[in-house]
């Protein structure tokens, strides 16, 4: 009668490390990083390409073509797209306000933009004692449902740091 067990060998073991590994780095990525953590300074030049992009933003960025004009001269301009805005805005807001430090914890802060969408959002956690700098810790940043607000949520591990919270968002 014969047997049908392989052999276990060097070469299964180390394709099966390999494939463990390669798997569990995705999977350790997924669960460790928060929502929304991933902006525009962690993409790398060139990551974000056309066919990357909804075609709801595309629309939102493309105005109507203008018109053709007479004898090789430029037509008339064409009108912007019904959600575009012509340069983006950037909203900043403290808390508590600029230039002041406090002790109160958590601190949330949303910022509104007046017109257009949260298209990303920012911020930083200032404390005057730089050695309490490490105790400070955000736990939310996103942007609202309908993408006109971004709320970011921050705390301090010890009581009694004093700490700002500024929050900045690009509206377009």
């Amino acid at each position: 009668m014969g047997s049908s067990r392989r052999k276990l060998t060097y070469a299964n073991v180390i394709a099966t490390l390999a494939l463990f590994l390669a798997l569990g780095g995705g999977a350790y990525a997924a669960v460790t990083l928060p929502p929304n953590s991933v902006g525009a300074k962690q993409l790398k030049k060139g990551a974000v390409t056309p066919p990357k992009i909804s075609q709801a933003t595309e629309t939102a960025l493309k105005g109507e073509k203008g018109e053709k004009g007479d004898s090789g001269q430029p037509g008339a301009p064409g009108s912007p797209g019904a959600d575009a805005v012509v340069a983006p805005q950037l909203i900043e807001k403290s808390t508590p306000g600029p230039g002041e430090v406090n002790t109160t914890s958590p601190k949330e802060l949303i910022v509104e933009c007046p017109t257009g969408h949260a298209t990303g959002g920012g911020f930083v956690l200032y404390a005057p004692d730089e050695s309490k700098q490490t105790k400070l810790r955000v736990v939310r940043s996103y942007a609202l449902p309908g993408d006109k607000q971004w709320l970011v949520r921050a705390f301090a591990d010890e009581p009694g740091i004093t700490w700002q919270l500024s929050v900045s968002v690009i509206c377009v």
